[in-house]
């Protein structure tokens, strides 16, 4: 029971470190968040192709700033534009770095 209990918070903890701070002040929803952020990122499997400029084009400039976000943009824009307004409700933004 007790190595059940250490892999879950070090897989938290893995998680969170890769995590871009989305100005969330509750611990759990900025990881959940951040599992999806990253679920969405997951492998590529299309490639967007163009002028790298129109690539985020639609995207809240300050979130595409954010790498992790940026991915999940590049994998899904409308998903990702979705995910960000749900982050948006629920009080975060991310920070410039």
């Amino acid at each position: 029971m007790l190595a059940t209990v250490f892999c879950s918070v070090a897989g938290s903890s893995a998680v969170a470190a890769d995590c871009p701070d989305l100005g969330i002040g509750n611990e759990y929803l900025s990881q959940f968040f951040c599992e999806q952020l990253s679920d969405l990122a997951g492998p590529v499997t299309r490639t967007i192709r163009g002028d790298s400029d129109k690539t985020f084009e639609g995207a809240p400039p300050d979130w595409v700033q954010v790498p992790l976000i940026r991915d999940a943009w590049r994998s899904d824009p409308a998903k990702t534009l979705e995910l960000i307004k749900r982050i948006r409700d629920a009080g975060g933004r991310p920070r410039t770095q």
